[in-house]
């Protein structure tokens, strides 16, 4: 049997291609189908993408949407194509910033197939450099109180507060790796679930876009009475880790994070109306602070 791998391609012809480099160049082929998703992309990077591919042996499988649906959708697109391979039993979901330096597929499919309750498995994630760790590999989920303080100071890090909430959010070991260990989120950069039991919680949440995947996903399982766990032995290193969030975000990723958030408190917490109510108008003053952002860069 094989894992089917996704990769979620939007504008990024040259990581995607690293990435799958990387990825066949330590992992066995007979392990694997790697299906890439383009989310939309412009006819450029579609090109560059298709040019790889029938060059490259052993084969990519290239599937196009009409827009960008996303990373929930955009994903769930990829595993609707690999949930008709009978030849596939399991599925990884791997960002396309991301560069294999092992192969980790074969240790997590085994520790996935070996603990009773994994749901979904994850490797430890390092940054650009190859030796930082990048510890949204393994968090434990927001509380609503942790949502309401990130909103209400339009997250701005004022007097540490955030990196404080960050910090005592991590599930990882202080000093000592090498253990699999108990999460709740997995970082959605890379993770490995059974096709069967993926399918069944009905892959991702259609109803996001950018935001809060990891944290439904978390709900469902959790919902099951399962876990999800992180292998510390195996490493894959996560590009995307360096960057630090101090742009101001597109009018579309804004609008995006409002939504993921206002649906998640809805329909996966219990949150009251006072709660929710106070919450709509933290999301007004956040679209509001990025307007003014966005109009005073012009």
């Amino acid at each position: 049997m094989k894992t089917g791998v996704v990769i979620l391609n939007y504008n990024n012809a040259e990581d995607t291609i690293s990435c799958i480099k990387s990825l066949y160049a330590h992992t066995p082929l007979e392990k694997i189908k790697v299906v890439v998703v383009d989310n939309g992309s412009n006819e450029t990077t579609v090109t560059t993408i298709k040019e790889f591919i029938s060059r490259y042996t052993p084969s990519v499988t290239l599937l196009e949407t009409d827009k960008n649906l996303g990373y929930a959708l955009g994903n769930n697109f990829g595993c609707q194509y690999l949930y008709k391979d009978k030849n596939i039993d399991t599925i990884a979901i791997v960002n396309n910033d991301t560069i294999f330096i092992q192969d980790i597929i074969t240790p997590l499919v085994e520790k996935l197939n070996t603990i009773p309750d994994c749901a979904i498995i994850s490797p430890l994630l390092l940054c650009k450099d190859g030796k930082t760790i990048d510890t949204n590999c393994a968090r434990k989920a927001e509380t609503l109180g942790q949502i309401f303080i990130s909103w209400a100071l339009l997250f701005r890090n004022s007097f540490g507060i955030l990196s404080r909430i960050k910090n005592r959010r991590s599930m990882l070991p202080k000093r000592t790796f090498g253990e699999v260990l108990p999460i709740e989120l997995p970082s959605g950069s890379c993770m490995i679930c059974r096709k069967s039991l993926f399918e069944s919680i009905g892959s991702f949440d259609p109803n996001t876009f950018l935001y809060y995947e990891e944290n439904i996903l978390w709900e469902k399982i959790k919902a099951l009475g399962l876990k999800n766990y992180i292998d510390t032995s195996v490493r894959l290193i996560h590009i995307g880790a360096a960057t630090t969030s101090t742009k101001t975000p597109s009018a579309l990723v804004a609008r995006s994070l409002v939504h993921s958030t206002r649906y998640f408190i809805k329909n996966y917490t219990e949150a009251g109306f006072i709660y929710r109510a106070t919450m709509e108008i933290l999301f007004c003053a956040f679209r509001l602070k990025i307007a003014i952002k966005t109009r005073l860069k012009k």
